[in-house]
């Protein structure tokens, strides 16, 4: 057990470097980035973002009442809010700050059609 364990931490582990390699997740040696944390709402944006390779969107006005328009993540938000890969809230927030729901992931996972 303790064995296939230590095989599902590797593959994460390779999946992670590889995304860090890809510049899609930014490690810095401030941030110490850890398999297990959670994932924020505006973090997760700028991943999907970035992994997309699509153009980022040029912002003119605040896209919700907590993501002014020079947030530093607003770009990236305002990219997968309009792809409808993650929503906003119906009080007109986004939450960039709040951990991803085990919710929102599942369903992330079927938008994106990936098995787990």
């Amino acid at each position: 057990t303790l064995k296939k364990k230590e095989e599902v931490i590797s593959q994460r582990r390779e999946k992670v470097e590889e995304l860090v390699t890809l510049g899609v997740i930014e490690v810095t040696p401030e941030a110490e980035f850890k398999l297990d944390a959670s994932i924020t709402r505006g973090e997760l944006s700028s991943w999907l973002a970035k992994g997309s390779g699509l153009a980022l969107p040029k912002l003119t006005r605040d896209l919700f009442a907590d993501v002014k328009q020079d947030h530093p993540l607003a770009p990236f938000i305002k990219l997968v809010v309009d792809l409808g890969l993650i929503l906003p809230f119906p009080d007109g927030t986004f939450r960039p700050d709040a951990p991803v729901t085990k919710e929102e992931g599942d369903r992330l996972f079927r938008l994106l059609r990936v098995q787990r």
